[in-house]
């Protein structure tokens, strides 16, 4: 099949890496895979291109330019099978171009709980969620989660005529190795590493209000936060009224594989979210071998047993967090235990090479269905 991928930028981020991660093991199994990026930045296209997947930068004059992103994804998509769309934007354009070209088959691929996190109370935010869903019934033929949470909540927004199938994102497990790090005897040379944007959905609030319970108790973890967001100044001054400058460190925005080296230098990854459709960063650690601690929330359900491979605790509990940090602190043999466990979990269902054969036979599946 001839397959293109639409996504509203290729920019380092948790949508626009699990694409990175499973175009290039679709191609691999015979596929021709195109992937149109509606805006800068291109920052991801170097990976996939030299994966061989051809990359279009369509370099829309404005983000919302619709009538140039309508006509330019028609202009691709006219010889393909399907077109796989994530992302708002990159749904958008996508459904809008079947008006141009009626040919291929249009999935969009949903990765976030947007309806959940959005202010309802906005009128700009109300005209854009009926305009997606009126786009998402009439002009898309299947629907894809990233993971069950996320199925349940656009199913709820849908309709019961609509629904929509799970198929996991992707992780190349070949090149991310497990890596061990040495027994902790001081709780200040524990290193936690917290790998996402600086949203209020992140909940980067309550992991400080649980170093604050610990550090009551002469606790004091080190914690390394990576990422950047409209949030940064105002936590970075949550972290000085609360005394834990000695204790947290703000990277910022960092390549990826540096990030990803940071997650394996670590003791333990956490992930102290309100919400979350998946939780790459969480997969990526437990991919590295090291123990997660996240939320039990969302599409984090789907990729952590709960003390299996991973410890998950109630959203928005700093003392839940501060008392499960105590836990994996006091026990190198847990941490161990976990991280292994981890890792056999990702390979086991987030393999790659696992996740592109779901995707063709689901559009193997969705062809047949089509086809008079």
């Amino acid at each position: 099949m001839k397959l293109l991928f639409v996504i509203d930028s290729l920019n380092r981020a948790g949508a626009e890496q699990s694409l990175v991660n499973l175009v290039p093991a679709i191609q691999a199994r015979g596929h021709e895979c195109h992937v149109a990026a509606l805006r800068a930045p291109y920052a991801l296209a170097p990976d996939l291109e030299a994966a061989g997947v051809t990359v279009h930068r369509l370099d829309l004059s404005h983000p919302w330019n619709l009538v140039e992103g309508r006509r330019k994804v028609a202009a691709l998509s006219r010889t393909c099978d399907a077109v796989i769309s994530h992302l708002f934007l990159g749904v958008v354009c996508a459904a809008l171009s079947r008006t141009l070209a009626p040919r291929p088959l249009q999935i969009a691929v949903l990765h976030n709980l947007d309806y959940q996190v959005i202010a309802h109370t906005s009128p700009v935010r109300r005209v854009r969620k009926a305009g997606h869903l009126a786009l998402l019934r009439k002009q898309i033929d299947a629907y894809v989660a990233v993971s069950h949470a996320v199925a349940h909540h656009y199913h709820e927004h849908l309709g019961e005529k609509f629904p929509v199938a799970v198929i996991p994102n992707a992780f190349p497990v070949d090149h991310l190795t497990p890596a061990h790090t040495p027994r902790r005897s001081d709780s200040a040379d524990f290193l936690c590493v917290v790998a996402s944007r600086m949203v209020h959905q992140k909940g980067h609030r309550f992991l400080f209000e649980a170093l604050s319970i610990l550090k009551k108790q002469d606790i004091r973890p080190r914690v390394l936060l990576l990422g950047q967001g409209v949030l940064r100044e105002e936590l970075e001054t949550d972290v000085r009224e609360r005394g834990l400058e000695n204790q947290v460190t703000f990277l910022g925005a960092v390549p990826h594989a540096e990030a990803m080296r940071l997650m394996q230098s670590a003791d333990t990854v956490v992930l102290p979210s309100t919400h979350e459709g998946f939780g790459l960063a969480v997969a990526e650690a437990m991919l590295c071998e090291r123990p997660v601690l996240a939320t039990q929330i969302g599409g984090v359900e789907d990729v952590v047993e709960n003390g299996v491979s991973g410890i998950l605790v109630p959203p928005a509990d700093p003392p839940a967090l501060a008392q499960a940090l105590t836990e994996l602190m006091n026990d190198p043999d847990l941490r161990k235990k976990l991280g292994r466990a981890a890792r056999a979990r990702i390979i086991e269902r987030f393999d790659a090479k696992v996740v592109a054969r779901d995707w063709e036979n689901f559009l193997e599946e969705l062809k047949a269905k089509s086809t008079p």
